[in-house]
């Protein structure tokens, strides 16, 4: 059966090519049709995406048709041109698992086992997916492995692969899931040994250990990373220390960082304050992006005017596009480029 999706996507369209003039309806779907974007039961498609060499498209016609002769060549063309993915698709639509299962053993051969276990899994013999998720720890794809195994139900074999891929965020989630609490902490303590104090402190909030947390946060000040620190104190409830990086920002002149921050912490004024130091300094483009943020139209298309008087019309084509003006932007773009030139 087709997707829902795509069901969906085609009905759209034909309501809308209804809307035509008949000579305009007759033309579009005609068009439609070519390109494969509206179901067909003719097989003069199925003809056509043959030739096109569109095999996997052509047997979902010849299936519709019950004509399974035609679909199995189809089937047997992919094959031959190692889309083997197609051609288990259709050999099992077609009820032909065995020749399914050579279409996943022509995938192992090539090392591709994620892409054999796939097909595995929908002919529903899980030790040959296990084999393949094996096979891709054995090759060190441990990201790869973990993902057969999540689809297994092998929630402790995926998270260990995850581990050994460096996905130590992805192994603690599952790890909190098994209520493994000691191996979340180690994957956290993990994050924090290589620096990468966000990704420990994301572990440590959902391990409810604030104090960790803020530890974390306090590194990344250190280390001058102020967005990451920010996130950390939002998340852990503390605005005051989040306001701390705010002003930080300030102090470096980085108003548009801070403006960030203090929209996060739902601190209107400070972040006027931040547009407002940015068009003293020339910063239009910034300015704008914090008045948008603001909702305040006004302003933005004053920054806009500002910038196109001092000569910025780079930063004042970028405003107008954010205010959806595309046509300005466009020229002040070409005017931009005419005078590089």
């Amino acid at each position: 059966m087709p997707d829902k999706t795509i069901l969906a996507d085609q009905q759209e369209l034909i309501t809308l090519i209804d809307e035509l003039t008949p000579d305009a309806r007759t033309t579009a779907l005609k068009r439609a049709e070519e390109k494969g974007l509206l179901p067909s039961n003719k097989p003069e498609a199925a003809k056509a995406h043959e030739k096109r060499e569109q095999y996997a498209a052509a047997a979902e016609i010849w299936l519709r048709l019950d004509n399974k002769p035609k679909a199995a060549a189809c089937a047997e063309a992919c094959e031959e041109g190692e889309q083997y993915a197609d051609a288990a698709k259709i050999w099992i639509q077609l009820g032909s698992k065995p020749r399914a299962a050579l279409c996943a053993a022509a995938y192992e051969d090539r090392g591709l086992h994620i892409s054999a276990a796939k097909i595995w899994l929908q002919l529903d013999n899980k030790p040959r997916a296990a084999a393949c998720a094996e096979a891709c720890e054995e090759g060190e794809w441990y990201a790869d492995a973990a993902k057969i195994w999540l689809q297994l139900d092998n929630k402790p074999r995926a998270a260990e692969a995850y581990e050994k891929s460096g996905w130590y965020n992805a192994a603690a989630k599952i790890w909190l899931q098994l209520d493994n609490k000691e191996r979340a902490v180690s994957c956290a303590e993990t994050y924090e040994k290589r620096e990468r104090y966000a990704d420990a402190a994301g572990i440590w909030l959902q391990l409810d250990n604030k104090p960790r947390a803020a530890l974390c946060a306090e590194a990344c000040e250190n280390k001058g990373q102020y967005a990451d620190a920010v996130t950390i104190w939002l998340l852990s409830g503390n605005k005051p220390r989040a306001a701390l990086c705010a002003e930080a920002y300030e102090k470096k002149e980085w108003y548009f960082a801070a403006a960030r921050i203090w929209l996060e912490s739902d601190n209107k004024e400070r972040a006027v304050s931040c547009a407002e130091a940015c068009e003293k300094k020339e910063q239009y483009a910034d300015a704008a992006r914090i008045w948008t943020k603001l909702d305040n139209k006004p302003k933005a298309v004053s920054c806009a005017e500002a910038s196109e008087k001092k000569g910025q019309y780079d930063a004042a084509a970028e405003i107008y596009r954010m205010l959806g003006n595309a046509q300005k932007a466009a020229a002040l773009t070409k005017l931009a480029a005419l005078l590089r030139d």
